[in-house]
């Protein structure tokens, strides 16, 4: 398979394509439950040589903090109330998904370009995720409302074009929340501590940190807090919190 994919990319390169590749496992470069350098030689390995040159890597930085977490468990927490997700054992394995920070941190160690995009800062601004994809990574002809030209033609004929672009997959819409509001502030601080540990990155030459907002906030916060902090720490952390103000719903 991992032929395959090589083959593809060199013959759509070699044409004068360019190539958008996207999925979410590629955050298992940071899986601790593998060898991570092994995962990025894999993923990398099938671009074309002198990658280095013209890829940029996009990754997106959830925030506020505490909807990355909650977006996890909606998607791995099959009907498991978000207390017992999190005293579940299994979703320890998943952690690594919640890391966008060590993740950018792997690529740039491998002189690649990375694009983080806070998606609180694309949420004040009222964009939805395919315009920010079009006219930000892409590049594509937009609009000064940053709407994809290509999209506007399109819907002429296809209206419905934009539910394809909108729709929510593989996302629960509902579940059982039954922790507090100061829990999930409280855990929400917890997740930007974690993230100080690399606010080194802000000055790396190779990051553009694309619609800032509560990341260079929360950036701003580092200097007050005790580092560094492991995964295992944030986490126990996290079970601390959930588990110190039970509500009625959340009994075992």
């Amino acid at each position: 398979m991992l032929d395959l994919f090589t083959r593809e990319v060199k013959i759509q390169w070699e044409s004068g394509m360019s190539i958008l590749l996207g999925s979410e496992e590629v955050d298992s470069v940071v899986n601790d439950q593998l060898d991570g350098p092994a995962v990025l030689d894999k993923v990398l390995s099938i671009l074309p040589s002198g990658y280095e040159k013209f890829t940029n890597v996009v990754i997106n930085y959830r925030a506020p903090r505490i909807n990355h977490l909650i977006s996890l468990w909606k998607q791995i927490g099959d009907e498991m109330s978000f207390y017992h997700f999190v005293f579940d054992p299994r979703t320890v394995l998943h952690l690594h998904k919640l890391d966008p920070l060590w993740l950018a941190k792997s690529f740039l160690e491998r002189g690649l370009k990375v694009k983080l995009i806070d998606m609180g800062g694309v949420a004040k601004e009222g964009l939805k995720f395919y315009q920010l994809l079009a006219c930000d990574v892409m590049e594509v002809p937009c609009d000064a409302n940053t709407n994809p030209v290509f999209v506007q033609e399109r819907l002429k004929t296809r209206p419905e074009f934009m539910n394809l672009l909108t729709k929510n997959e593989n996302v629960r819409e509902n579940g059982e929340l039954n922790v507090t509001d100061t829990q999930l502030g409280l855990i929400d601080d917890q997740l930007q501590i974690y993230d100080c540990n690399f606010k080194n990155l802000t000055s790396h030459e190779n990051l553009t940190v694309l619609y800032s907002n509560d990341f260079g906030k929360n950036m701003k916060k580092c200097s007050a807090f005790n580092l560094p902090m492991s995964r295992g720490e944030l986490w126990n952390n996290i079970m601390m919190i959930t588990g110190a103000f039970r509500v009625k719903d959340a009994e075992v």
